[in-house]
């Protein structure tokens, strides 16, 4: 099993599901990491700046090594990402991610599946997938510098990634596919590059119009949309617009906005800090499966509840998080909000200019 930080998350990229799931750095294996053999198999351990060792692979038989190492000599320096399939055969979620990263894999902003592998081990089919290297998630980044208020990012990078995380979610939608999943922990995160992109397209789903009825447990409670928790089944991309909307007032306050336990908590959260919800508001509301009568709450000067914006950063939260799914903005207008005007906007074209050369060289390679 992987070495597992405080937090319960593999050190390397945090996925949580049923399926067994290990995710390592072949740079970080092969260049300073060391191999034990035992009965059971081969360990190797991540040997970290300090000296410290922890295992990341247990009980790893010959053929996986062999095929780590392969890997490598094929200059994949990448995560590794082995699951075991289920008796039918491959989980779905897994050939859903794999069919959208293929088609998404041409933008710099969203991870890049460089390899899939499908073995046999022990009379058992294994699914191998093989993305590029990064080094931490957007969660473990914003952890390492505090956490509260207290120990805000600066503007500029809050910025900086807001405009990244735009970038690979409007090259989602241009594509036709809501994430449906967009949380801190699945936006990975290059701090010698000043990368972001996007992650664990798992829940990932082709939309079309018109809108299809979709399931609703969908989305780590905190960014869920409200008509996703108040059971609406047709939705499309404005759910992953609310999900940005979280993450930028997240990464602004260092603070999750709507830290809810329950469905039901979820939206009283909301309907506090948002105001309730009506007709006049967002008409239809009141139709949607799971609507009940709800305390009567006014909406919150935002201004107050994240201070760290300003005026343009307000009025841009504020248009993701607007309760009409209708009137929430869409990624690609929302690149053009005044928020983002001092920003300088060149190095997101060198950013994909080297992530174009790293493809034809990849290409070349394989």
């Amino acid at each position: 099993m992987p070495y597992e930080s405080e937090s319960g998350s593999p050190r390397c990229l945090v996925r949580e599901q049923k399926e067994t799931k290990v995710f390592v750095s072949l740079f970080s294996l092969l260049s300073r990491s060391r191999a034990s053999v035992f009965e059971n198999g081969i360990r190797i351990f991540h040997h970290d700046e300090r000296g410290t060792a922890s295992p990341i692979f247990e009980n790893l038989r010959v053929r996986e090594l062999f095929i780590l190492l392969f890997l490598y000599h094929t200059h994949t320096y990448t995560f590794f990402y082995y699951q075991q399939m289920e008796e039918e055969g491959v989980p779905s979620t897994a050939l859903r991610e794999v069919s959208l990263l293929q088609m998404l894999s041409e933008s710099a902003f969203i991870v890049r599946l460089l390899k899939v592998e499908h073995v046999e081990e022990d009379g058992k089919a294994m699914l191998y997938l093989v993305f590029e290297y990064l080094n931490q998630d957007l969660k473990h980044f914003m952890d390492e510098t505090g956490r509260g208020p207290a120990n805000p990012l600066p503007k500029s990078t809050v910025q900086n990634f807001m405009y990244q995380l735009l970038l690979g979610t409007a090259h989602l939608h241009k594509h036709g596919v809501m994430h449906r999943d967009l949380k801190p922990q699945n936006l990975l995160v290059d701090k010698a590059q000043n990368v972001l992109k996007i992650a664990d397209l798992g829940l990932g789903r082709a939309f079309s119009v018109p809108v299809k009825s979709y399931t609703h447990e969908i989305v780590t409670l905190w960014y869920r949309a409200p008509e996703v928790l108040l059971g609406g089944s047709h939705y499309s991309t404005p759910v992953d617009i609310w999900s940005v909307g979280c993450i930028f007032a997240e990464m602004a306050r260092k603070q999750p906005l709507f830290p809810g336990d329950s469905e039901l908590q979820q939206l009283l959260h909301i309907f506090k800090l948002l105001g309730t919800p009506n007709e006049t508001v967002w008409p239809g509301v009141t139709k949607l499966r799971d609507w009940h009568e709800f305390p009567q709450w006014k909406a919150q000067d935002l201004a107050k509840i994240v201070p760290q914006l300003d005026e343009n950063g307000i009025d841009l939260l504020q248009q993701m998080l607007e309760f009409d799914p209708a009137k929430r903005i869409h990624a690609t207008e929302a690149l053009e909000h005044p928020y983002f005007a001092d920003l300088e906007k060149t190095q997101f074209a060198k950013i994909e200019e080297q992530f174009e050369k790293e493809n034809r060289v990849s290409v070349n390679a394989q």
